[in-house]
């Protein structure tokens, strides 16, 4: 009984790792910068990834074209968060790290398997 009860936990804490690293990568993606190659594009500014789920109003910048812009203050430029697209973006990047943590399990696993003695 104590150890499915510690293997729950152990499961548990896995899904609140990947969870904290999805958050990350999300958050990661808002400063990726993004190139503009005109005045017209500074109007909407997507940011994020895997979706666009920020948009930004740069139009108040005059900066020399083409260039490279990336998440700047809300305070400064209208922003728009677009929470189906965000919590759509979080969702992929958690089924990519639960799928990448599940295949190390089990090449760390059979690794160990490998070395150990065969029963005899």
């Amino acid at each position: 009984m104590l150890k499915h009860i510690w293997k729950v936990l152990r499961s548990i804490k896995l899904h609140i790792f990947a969870l904290v690293i999805s958050i990350a990568l999300i958050v990661m993606s808002l400063f990726i910068p993004t190139k503009v190659n005109n005045q017209s594009e500074l109007e909407e500014i997507k940011l994020g990834l895997p979706l666009h789920f920020i948009s930004q109003n740069q139009s108040n910048y005059d900066p020399p074209f083409p260039f490279t812009t990336r998440l700047v203050s809300p305070l400064e430029s209208k922003t728009i968060i677009h929470f189906p697209k965000f919590f759509i973006s979080l969702l992929i990047d958690l089924i990519l790290v639960e799928g990448t943590l599940t295949l190390l399990q089990l090449v760390f696993q059979k690794k160990k398997m490998k070395l150990t003695p065969k029963n005899m």
